[in-house]
């Protein structure tokens, strides 16, 4: 531990082979192993800890050894992780042996995080097909539930054109969800396209309006759209724009 010290390197000496597995639980970066300090009847305890890391996890163990074949080298043959150093050998040897050790559990350190990071895009990809699966049954349900309607039932011309207006509302509103779907694809491949244009606020907004009036009916909301009486022009994708509003 002093030489390492010395070398720009922090260490902490462990007083038994149970303190040094509780120091690895904590969260370590090389092991120094002196073959002598190792307790030939604790030798599978370390062993078992050594083969049950996480699978992004190989901690390097430097064994320390003497002259001729280290008696300890088969009780870490699981590991796959391990450097012989045999005495003797420099100061400076040993320094750099746990510099290149460090650099490697670095990258292991490096390669959880990515792990992580996929995990949560993951999850959030599931949220988002989970919710989306659920939005794209409201539309289909009044969709299905008017038709029925339609079929069964004599109405008058008013009521029909009113049911129809309801069922042209729904399909836009169940084809901007097929095309939301169809985006994520997009922006996964890296091929998401924007075809910007001259567009008046307003009527994007009442698009916007239009496309969230059956979500918001079927929850017994009331969407209240207040318009300047000036008409503002933008340069944008209309789509792209009704989205975010949405």
């Amino acid at each position: 531990a002093a030489v390492l010290g010395d070398g720009g390197i922090k260490a902490l000496a462990c007083s038994d082979i149970h303190n040094l597995i509780e120091r690895m639980r904590q969260g370590c970066a090389v092991i120094v192993i002196a073959e002598e300090a190792l307790p030939t009847d604790q030798l599978s305890v370390l062993e078992h800890i050594l083969h049950d890391q996480e699978p992004w996890s190989d901690i390097p163990v430097i064994l320390l050894t003497g002259q001729g074949p280290a008696r300890s080298w088969e009780a870490f043959s699981a590991s796959g992780n391990i450097s012989i150093l045999e005495r003797p050998f420099s100061r400076l040897t040993l320094v750099r042996a746990v510099e290149v050790g460090q650099r490697a559990r670095r990258k292991q350190y490096q390669v959880r995080q990515l792990l992580e990071e996929q995990r949560l895009a993951t999850q959030k990809r599931d949220d988002f097909f989970a919710t989306l699966s659920h939005e794209l049954r409201t539309p289909l349900n009044v969709i299905l539930g008017w038709t029925e309607i339609l079929l069964a039932t004599e109405m008058t011309l008013e009521s029909r054109r009113e049911a129809l207006k309801v069922l042209e509302r729904n399909v836009h509103v169940q084809k901007a969800l097929i095309d939301d779907l169809l985006d994520t694809s997009r922006i996964i491949t890296g091929k998401l396209h924007f075809d910007a244009a001259p567009l008046s606020l307003n009527q994007v907004l009442q698009s916007a309006q239009q496309a969230l009036l059956p979500r918001a009916e079927a929850k017994g909301l009331r969407i209240e759209l207040h318009l300047p009486t000036e008409n503002y022009m933008v340069l944008a994708d209309e789509q792209r724009l009704v989205q975010v509003i949405s």
